[in-house]
């Protein structure tokens, strides 16, 4: 998991801001900050559901997962970030 509670993304359209997106589902509105507020597993799934809640607090979007390998690659997308290589870093810990 590289994207934890607390995880802002941006809906403002600011062209001097390179991780500015357009790559967001509908159900985030712009010109808002959404914060990751809540990550827990489905009950009767193995899926995912992040809560990303508006920082004025009038808004809030739930999005399901099938990973959360999924959910990080969705984030780094949208803020436009590369995620480290997990497996390769997992792979060389010795410990």
């Amino acid at each position: 998991m590289h994207y934890i509670i607390g995880t802002r993304i941006s809906t403002h359209r600011d062209p001097r801001n390179p991780r500015g997106t357009t790559r967001l589902p509908e159900d985030f509105k712009p010109n808002l900050t959404y914060e990751l507020f809540h990550i827990k597993k489905e009950r009767n799934s193995d899926k995912m559901r992040y809560v990303f809640l508006s920082t004025c607090q009038t808004e809030a979007v739930g999005l399901t997962f099938d990973t959360i390998s999924d959910a990080d690659k969705f984030i780094s997308g949208i803020l436009n970030e590369q995620l480290p290589n997990y497996e390769e870093i997992y792979a060389n810990n010795s410990t």
